[in-house]
């Protein structure tokens, strides 16, 4: 074994080694990577989608286990699953992705660096919305029927 580790340190060669290069365009790439991530994640947070979301991350986990032990059989299925996988995503995604593409293509969408909301939303429900639900009560009481009404959080 000693001999092993001597032969390694005689072929090491200390002047073949070189530092890379780190410029401040780097670091700037590497910090808006970092926040398009931390925005995605803030977004996802607070949706249906978060745990949909943590499906897909434990689907990843999967894969990079299966390819770092190579069980080949769970990576070929992982592979195949992969191929359709993007298609469904769009299509268990499609809510958000429609909110999202609405809320740019109407200027809505906000970017901004201080804020920890992607989208721009109306904190409160307005007052029509409130009218529609007393108005609809007010009919279903006077026929004695019961109703179960839920309101979205914006």
């Amino acid at each position: 074994m000693r001999k092993i580790f001597l032969d390694l340190l005689n072929g090491f060669n200390a002047s073949n080694l070189s530092i890379p290069k780190f410029r401040l365009i780097d670091l700037a790439d590497i910090l808006i990577v970092a926040y398009c991530i931390y925005k995605i994640i803030m977004w996802v947070k607070g949706t249906r989608a978060s745990s949909l979301f943590k499906g897909i991350i434990m689907f990843f986990i999967i894969v990079a286990f299966a390819y770092y032990f190579k069980l080949y059989t769970i990576m070929l299925f992982l592979d195949k699953t992969l191929d359709v996988g993007i298609i469904v995503l769009a299509f268990l995604f499609q809510p958000e992705l429609r909110k999202a593409l609405e809320q740019m293509g109407t200027g809505k969408f906000k970017f901004s660096l201080f804020k920890p909301n992607v989208f721009e939303s109306p904190t409160a429900i307005n007052v029509q919305s409130i009218n529609e639900i007393i108005s609809a009560v007010q009919k279903m009481s006077q026929i004695k029927q019961g109703s179960i009404i839920a309101i979205e959080r914006l």
